[in-house]
């Protein structure tokens, strides 16, 4: 067992290596791929490293809005599942010849929320309030600017409704698998409260935006409760892909330890391999 502990340290520190440095290697989905590579650099304060990420993450700025405005007519950033090195275009595809499944990867709203997790995982770490300021906060900004234009339509309870939504490589049992868009994948609306909910704190930590923090509020209290009957993972959007299953890694400690229990009992009852 030591001998294994080891080889896997080495191995993940390789791969943090392949995404480090002033010109990182970084050409992944951020659904998965990127997210994993770079996990440990916050949490071990590997500043050089995560710097790549960064200033890489920035760099597309540009492109990510475009997204939003060309891809939904919007304000604000939508990021692209597949980045490169200088290009956050959202024009990726994927289907699967075997199953029929088509992957709308254009239309999944919570990239954005994915690839800034790490910024606020590095300010909790550090507690650098200029990072924070500077860096976090505008991301957020323009993520929440997003969503404020995206959740127009609400249900008879006056809750938004997410539409479309896509949970990345899950294939509802109620669709066909060439259409997966669904109606408030559960993924979704938890990384759109987590968004709100971390724009709140820090602006209120910092003592910015105090009319835009009211605002967030409302949007906050507005989100869509995540449906947990048996019968609701491959309605809600919550499949057997682990990272389809949000709310497990996020957005569950201002909603309680009884969200997070209930997540993760989903998640076993839906995983395809042994329990």
């Amino acid at each position: 067992m030591p001998a294994l502990l080891r080889k896997i340290f080495e191995m993940r520190r390789y791969l943090f290596i392949l995404t480090s440095g002033r010109y990182c290697s970084m050409s992944a989905e951020v659904n998965a791929n990127i997210n994993l590579q770079i996990s440990p650099g916050p949490q071990g304060d590997l500043r050089e490293g995560m710097d790549a990420y960064f200033n890489w993450m920035e760099s597309l700025a540009p492109d990510f809005r475009v997204n939003a405005k060309n891809l939904f007519g919007m304000r604000g950033t939508h990021y692209s599942l597949w980045p490169n090195k200088g290009i956050g275009v959202a024009f990726h595809y994927s289907s699967a010849s075997s199953t029929g499944e088509m992957w709308h990867h254009p239309y999944w709203l919570s990239g954005g929320g994915w690839c800034i997790r790490p910024f606020w995982d590095h300010y909790l770490v550090t507690g650098d309030l200029e990072f924070l300021r500077k860096r976090v906060v505008p991301a957020l900004k323009e993520l929440a600017l997003f969503y404020e234009d995206f959740l127009t339509v609400t249900d008879k309870d006056g809750n938004y409704i997410f539409v479309p939504s896509f949970s990345p490589e899950n294939n509802p049992g109620n669709l066909t698998p060439s259409m997966m868009l669904v109606i408030n994948a559960s993924m979704d609306i938890a990384v759109c409260r987590e968004v709100l909910s971390n724009l709140v704190q820090a602006c209120e930590l910092l003592g910015n935006d105090a009319g835009s923090v009211a605002k967030w509020k409302a949007m906050l209290a507005k989100l869509p409760p995540t449906c947990w009957k048996r019968t609701a993972p491959r309605r809600n959007g919550l499949g057997p892909h682990w990272k389809s299953v949000t709310p497990i890694g996020i957005s569950l400690i201002s909603t309680g330890p009884g969200q997070a229990t209930r997540s993760i009992r989903t998640a076993r009852r839906n995983w395809p391999g042994p329990r």
